[in-house]
């Protein structure tokens, strides 16, 4: 894509809003909110493949958000990739600074953002994951153990029976 194509394609947008969008899908884990504006600074920026189209990488990512901030190139929360680690090193790309969204923003500034956003909400996201990944096991072991006869018990809940 050349530099006046991606100018056009940014200018209708606000890179505030992108940075927004991320938040909300660490937030709320719902893959589907992932907006056209976000598909494109991912895919275009951030080193991820498209997965052919943006309901592909929805795909692609759906219950796996813990990969997608682990990146397909670079971590999502690698500062120094988007000059912002506190030790003045700059790994941004001089064509991501000339991007401008329509805010004003670069595309440096969004994926500085959107870093941010992945270092404050990655725990969470992790321990989301960890718990739906838990649940899903859960579920086929007590089909396993309805299926013979068994009776599951909790950990905690044997440590209570026998005091």
């Amino acid at each position: 894509m050349t530099q006046r194509t991606e100018r056009t394609y940014n200018i209708a947008r606000s890179g505030k809003r992108v940075v927004a969008d991320f938040r909300r899908l660490l937030e709320t884990g719902d893959v589907d909110r992932i907006t056209p504006g976000l598909y494109y600074a991912l895919t275009m920026h951030a080193g991820f493949i498209a997965h052919f189209d943006i309901g592909g990488f929805q795909h692609y990512y759906r219950g796996r958000l813990a990969e997608l901030l682990d990146g397909e190139l670079h971590p999502l929360t690698n500062a120094w990739r988007w000059g912002d680690d506190d030790t003045g090193h700059s790994g941004t790309r001089r064509d991501l600074e000339c991007s401008v969204y329509r805010d004003g923003w670069s595309a440096a500034d969004v994926m500085r953002g959107i870093c941010k956003v992945a270092r404050e909400l990655e725990a969470d996201v992790r321990w989301r994951q960890a718990q739906q990944r838990r649940s899903a096991e859960l579920a086929v072991a007590q089909r396993i153990a309805d299926e013979y006869g068994v009776t599951l018990t909790p950990t905690d809940a044997r440590a209570e029976a026998s005091r």
